[in-house]
C-alpha cells in the first residue's frame, strides 16, 4: 500500500530472499523483549533478529486458540482489515495527514486487496520505482494503478509530475459504516475527490471471510445538475493470476490448481488490459488488469462478485 520500496535500517539476515511484506521478524523481536510468549502462534524462521538484538531466543511459539475473523478498522491512519485463516481483505480510506507532505502516498482510497488460500489475488500494484523513471513513478501512483474507481481522466489528489514525494489530500475519504456479525464484515465509505465536477463517489464491500468471497457494489451520486460522464473502475492482478473470460461478464481466476469466479453486474463495458505489480523494489512484472465502464450523468451503481471455486 502506497511506496512498498523494502527500506530497512538494517537488514541482520537473510537478505536476498526476505518477503517484504512479512513482519513477523519484528514482531518476534517485541514479543522476546516484552516477554509476551503468546503474541504469535507462528513465529518460525524469526529467531535470528531476536539473537542479533537481544543475544537469545526467548521466544515459545505455541499454538494458540484463534478467533475465527480478526477485523479491525484503524481510523488514524486510513485503513481496514479483516482476516480468516484462508482469507483477507485490506480496505484503503482515510486522509492524508497534512504533516507529512503525502511523500509516499498514492491515489488509493476506496482500493483494496483481496486474498484467498494463500494465494494473492487483487493487488496494489506497488510503487516500482522512483526518480530512475520519473513517468513510471507518477503512473503507479497515479489513481489509474489502483483498485478503484476513477472519473474520465481525473486524480483523486492533488500531485505534479515533478514533485515524485509530494501529494495533497482533496479527496477527503471517510468510512460510513464498519459492521462486524460472526465472520462476514460490511464496510462502506466515500470519497469528494470529483466533486468539483459535481460527483461524489461510494463504495460498499461485503466480506464473506468462511466462504472466502467478496461482493463490492461501487456508486456514484450527483451533486447537483451533470453533464454525462464515463467512470472507470479497474482490478490489478497478482503476477501469477491466468485469466479467462467465460461470458461477457464472467472471468475465471487460476492460480495453479485453484480457481475463482469474478462476474460483474449488468451493463458493465468489461475489457482486459495488461499492467505491472512490483513485489519489491526495482522488480517489474507483467500483469492483468480487468476495467469496467460506464457512463451516466445520473446516480449510478456497478457491482462486481469474487467467489472461491470449491476444490
Amino acid at each position: 500500500i502506497g511506496d512498498n520500496d523494502n527500506g530497512r535500517i538494517l537488514v541482520l539476515h537473510d537478505y536476498a530472499a526476505q518477503e517484504y511484506r512479512d513482519h513477523r521478524h519484528i514482531l518476534a523481536v517485541g514479543a522476546a523483549w516484552l516477554g509476551l510468549d503468546g503474541l504469535m502462534s507462528d513465529l518460525s524462521g524469526q529467531s535470528a533478529d531476536v539473537i542479533w538484538l537481544l543475544g537469545t531466543n526467548s521466544i515459545k511459539p505455541e499454538e494458540l486458540s484463534k478467533p475465527s475473523l480478526a477485523a479491525g478498522l484503524y481510523n488514524s491512519n486510513g485503513y481496514a482489515l479483516a482476516k480468516t485463516d484462508n482469507s483477507s481483505l485490506l480496505l484503503r480510506c482515510g486522509m492524508i495527514n497534512p504533516m507529512s507532505g503525502g511523500g509516499h502516498n498514492h491515489c488509493d482510497q476506496l482500493s483494496f486487496e483481496f486474498h484467498d488460500r494463500g494465494q494473492d489475488l487483487i493487488v496494489d500494484p506497488g510503487a516500482l520505482i522512483y526518480s530512475a523513471d520519473s513517468a513510471l513513478r507518477n503512473r503507479y501512483r497515479s489513481t489509474w494503478a489502483h483498485n478503484t474507481l476513477q472519473l474520465a481522466d481525473l486524480e483523486q489528489q492533488v500531485f505534479t509530475p515533478r514533485e515524485l514525494f509530494a501529494m495533497q489530500d482533496q479527496a477527503a475519504a471517510k468510512v460510513d459504516a464498519w459492521e462486524i456479525e460472526g465472520t462476514r464484515v460490511r464496510f462502506r465509505g466515500h470519497h469528494t475527490a470529483y466533486s468539483a465536477a459535481g460527483w461524489k463517489v461510494s463504495r460498499e464491500v461485503l466480506y464473506e471471510g468462511s466462504e472466502g468471497t467478496i461482493y463490492v457494489c461501487d456508486s456514484v451520486q450527483s451533486l447537483g445538475p451533470a453533464q454525462k460522464q464515463e467512470f472507470c473502475g479497474r482490478l490489478h492482478f497478482a503476477a501469477d493470476i491466468e485469466l479467462r473470460q467465460t461470458a461477457p461478464a464472467v472471468f475465471l481466476l487460476r492460480a495453479g490448481t485453484l480457481d475463482w469466479v469474478l462476474q460483474f453486474g449488468e451493463a458493465l463495458l468489461v475489457g482486459q488490459t495488461e499492467g505491472l505489480v512490483s513485489p519489491g523494489y526495482g522488480i517489474f512484472l507483467p500483469a492483468s488488469v480487468l476495467e469496467y465502464r460506464f457512463t451516466t450523468a445520473v446516480d449510478r451503481d456497478a457491482s462486481f462478485s469474487l467467489t472461491r471455486v470449491k476444490e
